[in-house]
């Protein structure tokens, strides 16, 4: 549990990379990014998958070099494809990353072609010399004050998406467990606000590990991907039935989120839902 801590005034969230492109904010890719300014204590979530990132940041007039973290939500290459340009251009940045992040990766098709899905850095590639700038995240780990991730999820309950089709080796004989599976969190003067990367351990119980550091404090916002492309309608039910019980005011759903379930989401929760092309901007203030 965190100690009590002065909590964030001012938090605005910038959609960078998303599957869904923005009318002239920027051009979409699969994955996804976002920055994260909480009272001026700027963020990097994940850096989509390489081709977008710079571009589109400038296109928003987000200043990279300004970030004073990165955080990695997982290690698959939609959300690291950009970690060479974030080595290169985000100099001052902390860089936040689970140790099974960079291990190699792989998905099986429907079709049985198996590809590479893991992060494009190798281990070790131009890290040594930001090794002072490097935290493990296996467990919760504060970046600010009021900032903080989750590190692993406790899978109290199944994920509300199977991932049965990730394994470790390309093989495909070791499934891959996705431990690395993270979230950030932001606890504000209006509530607590979780990021998500792919919610690969379950919505609910990412949204749970997030709260649980913060007993006190009720939910305020959800933004990014749910993993619910694929899910069953039961599936998606149960994933929208743990923003409704949390009392989520904000619910943004980008990436892998899928638009049957945004659909859903959208109708369910017509006064919180936000749409989230690339471009977006959410403002979540304090009075």
């Amino acid at each position: 549990m965190m100690k009590a801590a002065a909590p964030v005034h001012t938090l605005t969230v910038t959609i960078l990379v998303d599957d869904d492109g923005g009318t002239e904010s920027g051009r979409a890719e699969h994955g996804l990014s976002l920055w994260v300014d909480a009272d001026r204590f700027r963020i990097l979530f994940d850096s989509g998958s390489g081709g977008r990132l710079e571009e589109n940041a400038r296109q928003l007039a987000v200043d990279l070099a300004e970030a004073d973290a990165f955080v990695v939500s997982h290690g698959h290459k939609d959300h690291t494809g950009g970690f060479s340009t974030v080595l290169s251009k985000c100099g001052k940045a902390r860089i936040y990353l689970h140790p099974g992040a960079l291990g190699e990766r792989y998905s099986r098709s429907r079709d049985g072609s198996v590809h590479a899905v893991g992060c494009p850095l190798t281990p070790g590639e131009d890290l040594a010399r930001r090794d002072p700038f490097l935290h493990w995240t296996s467990g919760m780990t504060r970046l600010h004050p009021a900032v903080f991730v989750t590190g692993e999820v406790k899978r109290l309950s199944p994920p509300e998406a199977p991932a049965d089709h990730f394994f470790l080796d390309a093989g495909c004989t070791i499934a891959d467990p996705l431990s690395d599976d993270q979230a950030l969190v932001v606890d504000t003067v209006d509530g607590v606000v979780v990021l998500l990367g792919c919610s690969h351990a379950g919505v609910g119980n990412t949204l749970a590990s997030a709260l649980s550091h913060l007993p006190t404090r009720r939910l305020r916002a959800v933004v990014g991907g749910m993993h619910l492309k694929d899910a069953s309608m039961e599936e998606i039910t149960r994933a929208a039935d743990a923003l409704e019980e949390l009392g989520a005011l904000t619910i943004c759903p980008c990436h892998c989120t899928g638009d049957r379930a945004k659909d859903y989401l959208r109708r369910r929760f017509p006064k919180a839902y936000v749409h989230g092309p690339v471009g977006t901007v959410v403002k979540l203030s304090g009075a």
